[in-house]
């Protein structure tokens, strides 16, 4: 993995940027649980035989299509249905938090009060056209990781950094051509999102999910790995 940060320009910016972003593309183990999960979000889901699916579930769906090409994946029957919230779609944000504590293994050696993470601990954050309601613009009250479990087809996702003028600069841009990215949001610091599309003006509903890992700045002992929290939560 290797960071690269982004800088406003002020004194304590360069000292503690309040943005970075995260290339896991050289880890293998990363990428497979990303690209996976996010063909699972648009896929139709299994038959549900619990009161809610489970990592085994997300697990059987995955050994499912391993042995297909990318284009037999992209080719696969998709799910109509844009809902955000629904038994198989909480599962596989559940699985993020693999991706979230992998980063976070990397990420804390580059730099001071970045955190650490205590898994699951994550919200989901959707973004829909027309893209103008308030929900475009927020700030989190804690260190943030931010990546994209769906994106429409042909979305983009921008993000602009609020530093006390009127110009907005935009810091990133999520899009299809970067699906090993992440970022990383110092708390406090306000965003705002942008959506981009083709025939934007005329697009209504969902246009991206995005998932947030919930970073920690405490002082405390070890956390158990990932795998560890998931399992004592299943049991």
């Amino acid at each position: 993995m290797y960071t690269s940060r982004v800088l406003d320009g002020t004194p304590d910016d360069i000292l503690n940027p309040s943005f970075r972003t995260v290339d896991f593309g050289d880890e293998s183990a990363v990428i497979t649980v990303a690209s996976y999960m996010r063909h699972a979000w648009i896929a139709i889901p299994p038959p549900l035989s619990e009161p809610s699916y489970t990592q085994n579930d997300i697990g059987a769906f995955i050994r499912g299509i391993q042995n297909e090409t990318e284009t037999e994946r992209i080719e696969r029957e998709k799910n109509p249905d844009t809902t955000v919230h629904t038994p198989w779609r909480d599962a596989i944000y559940k699985m993020w938090n693999h991706v979230f504590w992998d980063v976070m293994k990397f990420l804390p050696h580059v730099g001071y009060g970045i955190g650490h993470f205590h898994p699951p601990n994550h919200k989901v954050f959707p973004l829909a056209f027309p893209g103008t309601s308030l929900e475009m613009t927020t700030k989190w009250d804690t260190n943030v990781l931010i990546i994209p479990a769906h994106l429409e087809q042909g979305v983009q996702v921008s993000m602009s950094r609020d530093v006390g003028s009127d110009e907005n600069v935009i810091c990133r841009t999520f899009e299809s051509g970067k699906p090993y990215e992440i970022w990383y949001l110092k708390k406090g610091t306000e965003v705002k999102f942008y959506l981009e599309a083709k025939n934007k003006d005329e697009r209504v509903g969902l246009a991206a999910v995005l998932m947030i890992g919930i970073l920690c700045t405490d002082e405390h002992g070890e956390t158990p790995r990932a795998d560890e929290e998931a399992d004592s939560e299943e049991q």
